[in-house]
């Protein structure tokens, strides 16, 4: 308790992208818990990297071992540099993870860092590509609803998941038509 007010942990994570492996009571469990306690998920995560990567089974285990816990270690003294030390605005940290996740094969998800950051807060300006709707190819762009979903998006607003899930299952409706 903090001054009276009870506090509860409602998210954590230091590395880009490695939450959406654990679903349902895994992910709760992950969001309250404590990087002390992320071995429990390596064999969620090596498994997913089986799948995702081709990874044989015990070099999955490796790599997953190597990504938890999931703790992004940062020294002030030397600059910040995904994935060695920290992370800065400017660091293309999804091709990182897609070249582990896929081991290799996707190297790069040609979006690029953000470039055009403010002197002060919020740090980021408004996005870099024109309009999130240009990221689909033009026989599967979205219609309608989902389309409207897409271009709400904008930065600086966080791309959140539900954000995400939301216009992909609006997609995905669309197609089914």
């Amino acid at each position: 308790m903090a001054g009276g007010i009870a506090r509860v942990q409602a998210d954590r994570g230091a590395l880009p992208s490695q939450s959406v492996f654990l679903t349902g009571e895994e992910k709760g469990d992950d969001l309250a818990g404590e990087p002390a306690d992320d071995d429990r998920f390596v064999a969620v995560l090596a498994h997913f990297l089986e799948h995702a990567g081709g990874y044989p089974p015990e070099e999955a285990a490796r790599v997953a071992r190597t990504m938890l816990p999931d703790i992004l270690f940062y020294e002030p003294k030397r600059p910040a540099s995904y994935p060695d030390n920290g992370r800065a605005l400017t660091d293309d940290v999804m091709d990182v993870f897609l070249s582990i996740l896929t081991n290799g094969k996707v190297t790069r998800d040609n979006v690029g860092p953000h470039k055009n950051q403010l002197a002060g807060f919020p740090y980021l300006g408004r996005r870099t590509s024109p309009d999130l709707r240009n990221w689909f190819p033009p026989r599967r762009r979205p219609h309608s609803a989902a389309r409207r979903e897409w271009a709400r998006i904008d930065a600086p607003t966080l791309v959140t998941q539900e954000m995400l899930t939301t216009a992909g299952a609006m997609l995905a409706q669309e197609e089914d038509r």
